[in-house]
């Protein structure tokens, strides 16, 4: 095997290692927050919805990030959760 092959396999190869770091120093991020978007989106739509059937019964879950949040990674338990809170408070 000649010098010239063992530089391209050499630049394959290291270029791989860069594409992979990238992946992680850039790709995972990214995907973190159009996560966290759609968990808030998600939450809000339930909060709304929430907040529109609940004015017949005198309900209401204020709309914040926190309760946002919560609605949104733990869907409709995490909206019964916050309806007890409120029940409660």
């Amino acid at each position: 095997m000649g010098l010239e092959f063992m530089q391209v396999v050499f630049g394959i190869g290291l270029l791989l290692v860069i594409v992979a770091i990238l992946n992680k120093l850039v790709v995972r991020p990214i995907k973190m927050v159009f996560r966290v978007g759609y968990s808030l989106v998600f939450g809000m739509i339930l909060i709304w919805a929430f907040n529109y059937i609940g004015e017949v019964f005198g309900l209401y879950i204020p709309a914040n990030i926190v309760t946002i949040l919560t609605a949104g990674i733990l869907g409709l338990p995490g909206l019964g959760l916050m309806v007890v809170l409120q029940l409660l408070v």
